[in-house]
């Protein structure tokens, strides 16, 4: 694919704003959701059938996918629903998370995070600026979500060059796109978690009418503080580098005060739907890697979607949704505001899906997306900055009896440019650049059925990623990570090959899957430990002084040849199925192993061995489960980094429910790191100052009406 030089202009910024601007004023974006037919059956809203509509547009199951999905939703959701995005879908195979604390985590998806992930909220980005730093939290709370569907391995087909290492959808029907035949149906929930002294609630209400008016009303408040710890913060190693004990018993930081409230709706008819939704939400969190600092996050979200149903007989629907996103984000020491990030965005998608043409079924789609980005202050360390992408993608899947063929590409066309900042204390941005990339994707999987229970799949993909604002022009203190960053303004599109192979059993006494994967990139963006000192800002030794007077680690945006080569799994024994009653035990495990190709060189924050067991029984309204999990030492390190070791994690919990349907109320409790380890996430930036949380519950009452 082709790269504009350095110095040129970016025409995709200008000649592209008609495009832009024409994706949002026609039927401009399509949902990221494909849906079963819009119409319910029942009082309630018909409750979504097994499938994924995040990895196709073709509603499909887990096991008819080419590549590996994770769902949660319903009491699965609920059991591992905890503070952030991240620790949330943490225990899921192959799946970890960045953990800056109990209040910003992103997930890690086969050692692959930041822009390699792209993080949705029902189909189009989040508009946040959590994939510049590990200390940024999603703009979403997990209280207000019915379900999560993750899509691991390369996803960039569907939803470009940030998910080059998979995908995750939040999905809360905040716009309804089926009849809601009861006046008012909702959920209210309360939970109490020990470890943070954290009180939060939620409530959720919808309803309609039989002319076809629907309302969604969600809401939640979330407070916590300091969590409590086993024993010291700090590792022996930091204590001896800082030279003294540190916090004990509590770590500091880690409190926050966060609510937001959606309301939505929507017109649904015979063939189709449209509405429209606003968002408010707010989060003021402790930034446990530096003492004193809160960070307060401010967004305000608009939605329209809708779609049209068979509009001509070659067409079986236009699926069609547009966001926009006004985004605040002030960090303040000691009551004073330091560094503030202001971002005004919006993603649309079109999608349209066409009828079979004897055994080919698929659709044609287009994507756009524009963000304008602003860092203010001393410790800014990103210029002003304008990125945007349009892109055009097609999907078809080919279907036999036994045996199906998944194919199809995405082209990207992207721009970046940086605004010049003059009189900038050290003179970082003295001028105005802009880069602009055309990258392409393209992925064939194969789906096999040799019987009804069993299904092996085979993904081959090639995808391509523009390099970000940060990536090419970063250059000042990163205080949260305690680094001096420095961007690369030459950097051409990174690139990655990827295989997948999956087995799965679907019924039987056994069921689950293994998977094993494979990715090779060329041109790995990432940092790495800097010799730089030619600007006047940095020392010989490697050190850039601090506002403050501290000195960080200098580290460089380089290009790596790069693999990545990993399995994962979760196998389910069914050992009682009679009656009322219900045994089973969950088999999980997964692992990555990634190197710097010509060096050999381990690469930085990658997950080690994890492997574990979960029971879980259910006799009618009573439930039970009781997990533990080993993680592995970490002894496999880059440079800079230190051994991180290994431990067990137990947890186990209770439910009961009262009833069903409206006037349902549930009760549970849960027992979390039951043996009070000291665990460290490797994955976390801040793994020498802050383990995981200690031993404690989590209490839990939910009301359906």
């Amino acid at each position: 694919m082709k790269t504009s030089p350095a110095t040129s202009r970016v025409p995709s910024l200008r000649s592209l704003r008609t495009p832009l601007l024409v994706g949002l004023l026609a039927p401009g974006a399509a949902s990221a959701q494909t849906q079963p037919p819009l119409t319910s059956t029942n009082s309630h809203v018909t409750e979504l059938p097994p499938v994924v509509i995040t990895a196709t547009p073709i509603p499909s199951s887990l096991f008819d996918l080419a590549q590996p999905v994770n769902v949660l939703e319903d009491t699965k959701l609920r059991e591992q629903l905890r503070s952030t995005l991240g620790e949330t879908l943490s225990r899921q195979p192959g799946i970890n998370s960045t953990y800056f604390g109990p209040n910003a985590s992103r997930p890690i998806i086969r050692g692959l995070g930041g822009d390699r992930i792209r993080i949705l909220q029902n189909g189009l980005g989040t508009m946040d600026v959590s994939n510049t730093s590990d200390d940024h939290a999603v703009a979403v709370d997990p209280l207000s979500l019915t379900r999560i569907e993750v899509v691991r391995g390369p996803a960039a087909l569907m939803y470009g060059p940030n998910a080059i290492g998979g995908v995750v959808n939040q999905i809360d029907n905040r716009i309804p796109d089926r009849m809601i035949k009861d006046a008012i149906t909702g959920v209210v929930e309360g939970r109490f978690d020990s470890p943070s002294n954290g009180k939060s609630g939620s409530l959720l209400v919808e309803g309609g009418s039989k002319h076809g008016i629907n309302y969604h009303f969600d809401a939640f408040r979330r407070h916590a503080g300091n969590v409590s710890i086993p024993g010291q913060a700090w590792t022996p190693a930091e204590q001896a580098t800082r030279g003294a004990n540190g916090p004990r018993d509590r770590l500091p930081g880690s409190q926050s005060i966060s609510d937001g409230a959606t309301g939505g709706a929507s017109y649904v008819w015979d063939k189709g739907y449209f509405g429209g939704a606003f968002q408010g939400y707010n989060n003021d969190y402790g930034a446990v890697a530096e003492p004193g600092v809160n960070i307060r996050i401010h967004q305000r979200r608009w939605d329209l979607a809708g779609a049209f149903l068979q509009p001509i007989e070659a067409i079986q629907s236009i699926r069609w949704k547009v966001g926009r996103a006004n985004y605040k984000h002030t960090e303040y020491d000691a009551g004073a505001p330091g560094t503030i990030f202001n971002s005004d965005a919006y993603n649309g998608r079109l999608e349209v899906l066409h009828k079979e043409f004897g055994r080919v079924e698929g659709s044609l789609g287009y994507e756009t997306r524009q963000d304008r980005l602003t860092a203010i202050g001393a410790e800014a360390f990103l210029p002003p900055s304008q990125s945007a992408m349009n892109s055009l993608f097609a999907f078809e899947e080919v279907k036999w009896d036994k045996l199906s063929l998944q194919f199809g590409g995405r082209v990207d066309f992207v721009g970046v440019e940086a605004s010049a900042v003059p009189g900038h204390p050290n003179n970082f941005f003295p001028t105005a650049n802009s880069r602009s990339f055309t990258t392409g994707n393209g992925s064939l999987g194969v789906v096999y059925r040799p019987v009804e229970s069993y299904s092996t799949a085979v993904n081959f993909s090639f995808s391509q990623r523009a390099p970000t604002t940060q990536e090419l022009y970063s250059k000042g203190p990163h205080t949260a990570l305690g680094t001096f960053e420095i961007g690369n303004p030459n950097f051409n599109p990174e690139s990655n090959f990827g295989l997948d192979l999956s087995v799965r059993r679907e019924t039987g006494h056994v069921t689950g899957s293994l998977g094993v994967f494979y990715n090779r990139f060329n041109n790995f963006m990432t940092l790495t430990p800097s010799t730089f000192n030619g600007n006047a800002a940095v020392d010989d030794t490697g050190a850039a002084p601090a506002p403050g007077g501290d000195s960080f680690r200098v580290m460089e945006y380089r290009g790596l040849a790069a693999e990545f080569i990993g399995a994962e799994g979760i196998i389910t024994v069914h050992l009682l199925e009679q009656g009322p009653h219900r045994l089973h035990v969950d088999l999980k495990s997964d692992y990555v192993r990634a190197r710097d190709v010509r060096s050999g060189a381990a690469l930085p924050r990658i997950s080690p061995l994890r492997y574990g067991a979960e029971v879980g029984y259910s006799q009618g309204a009573f439930s039970a489960n009781f997990e533990a999990q080993r993680v592995e030492r970490q002894s496999r390190i880059s440079a800079g980094e230190l051994a991180t070791p290994g431990y067990v994690m137990l947890n186990a919990g209770i439910a009961y429910k009262l009833g069903e349907g409206k006037g349902a109320a549930e009760l549970s409790l849960r027992g979390m790191n039951l043996l009070d380890q000291e665990a460290r996430n490797h994955v976390s930036f801040l793994k020498e100052i802050a383990p995981l949380p200690g031993r404690g519950v989590l209490v839990s009452l939910r009301l359906t009406f």
